[in-house]
């Protein structure tokens, strides 16, 4: 789920832009755009520095409310704070913003130059590009795993593959060349990322870390070694997340 902030924007482009991305998919394994929301520049720093889990993703701040005081705190804060989130500038070019954002453009955020006719288009293309980026980030999130020594904690991007253990509600994860039993469910790990698929009723794999996928034998070679298959039912599926999360990283 993608969280939207309009901030202090005007009604009427604030009310474009929801109607925008409250009605777009933006890739098939991606969802909705479930939470779009139109607040002031005050409410958007206020969210940010008292409940961090109430931030925005994308953050949309225009021209005018770019260059007031609060929409620089906002940008700044952004960049040294929430590095999951991406800001969307809207403008006509480059030189009405100050210097402080023009150089920050090319790092966190991104700036739309146009409102014309093809504005619908451009600016859903502007958000399929920072939704894919965000979801690379999140892989390097903090994952909390649990077995009998205690507590350890892991980035996503460490994962290789998972395989579930018979009868036991566990899962045993590798990490690169080590691996390690945790009490978990296959299921609740490949809801964290994109980058993590389930290619069979057993085994969960890092579609980051893939070395090569053999269609004829079904099977799948990732970086460390480790072989896993997958099933026919889900080859479609796993060839398309596989390009896609490939294109991420190559970027």
């Amino acid at each position: 789920m993608i969280r939207i902030k309009l901030v202090g924007l005007e009604a009427e482009l604030g009310i474009k832009l929801y109607e925008i991305t409250e009605n777009m998919i933006f890739e098939k394994h991606y969802d909705r755009v479930a939470e779009v929301e139109s607040i002031s520049l005050e409410k958007a720093i206020s969210q940010m520095k008292i409940e961090e889990r109430k931030r925005a993703d994308i953050y949309v701040l225009d021209k005018k409310n770019a260059i007031s005081d609060s929409g620089l705190y906002l940008t700044k804060y952004i960049n040294d704070n929430l590095y999951r989130s991406k800001l969307v500038l809207l403008g006509d070019k480059e030189e009405d913003y100050p210097e402080i954002i023009k150089n920050k453009i090319e790092t966190s955020a991104m700036l739309i130059k146009s409102r014309d006719k093809e504005f619908v288009t451009y600016f859903k293309g502007v958000l399929c590009t920072i939704i894919r980026r965000i979801v690379v980030a999140s892989d390097f999130a903090k994952l909390i795993f649990r077995n009998s020594d205690g507590y350890k904690t892991y980035t996503i991007a460490e994962i290789y593959c998972a395989k579930s253990v018979p009868n036991n509600h566990k899962i045993e994860v590798c990490f690169g060349n080590r691996k390690e039993v945790f009490n978990a469910r296959l299921n609740k790990l490949t809801s964290f990322s994109e980058c993590l698929f389930r290619c069979n009723r057993s085994e969960v794999v890092n579609l980051s870390k893939i070395n090569k996928i053999e269609k004829r034998s079904r099977n799948i070679i990732l970086e460390n070694g480790e072989i896993c298959y997958y099933t026919p039912s889900c080859e479609k599926e796993l060839l398309a997340r596989y390009i896609s999360i490939y294109n991420l990283y190559t970027i």
